[in-house]
């Protein structure tokens, strides 16, 4: 029965297969031999790399300084380092957002649950009032909770 072997020593192994092929040609005259199992093992680490999400391509861009001492800032704020912010950046339609606006919309969310709360209890209570089970709903308590999910809404728009 063939041992099962993790990606990563598979490609330990292959590897090291690639430096001996790479070796043996360097002192044969037998080049068809070796060439075509060089390419076979560049292949199959290729594959290996990219299931195990190494990075092999290299992209350069030219920036001023302003320029990048701007992107460094952006990146520290979000948290991440500046390759994975630019690469972050270029694949989605906005940049990241810094970790105090995440925070701030995570806080903002559970106020937002709070109040939706409170919403559903005032309606509630309303409608058992018109089916006459309840006292009157006190109209100050529903609109101090809609002025409360209006701030709200104000506040998320200025986070995003």
């Amino acid at each position: 029965m063939a041992k099962m072997t993790s990606p990563k020593l598979e490609l330990k192994r292959i590897r090291r297969e690639l430096r001996d092929a790479t070796e043996a040609l360097s002192i044969t005259s037998e080049r068809e031999l070796y060439e075509p199992i060089i390419e076979k093992l560049k292949s199959r680490i290729a594959e290996l790399e990219e299931e195990l999400g190494f990075k092999s391509k290299k992209i350069t861009i030219l920036v001023t300084d302003a320029e990048r001492e701007k992107l460094k800032r952006q990146a520290e704020k979000t948290g991440l380092t500046l390759n994975r912010f630019l690469v972050t950046s270029a694949l989605r339609e906005r940049p990241p957002m810094s970790q105090d606006d995440a925070q701030t919309i995570k806080e903002l969310r559970f106020e937002l649950r709070k109040l939706g709360t409170n919403l559903n209890q005032s309606a509630r209570h309303i409608n058992a009032f018109r089916l006459g089970t309840a006292a009157a709903p006190n109209r100050k308590s529903v609109e101090a909770i809609l002025e409360e999910i209006q701030n709200l809404i104000a506040r998320i728009g200025k986070t995003i």
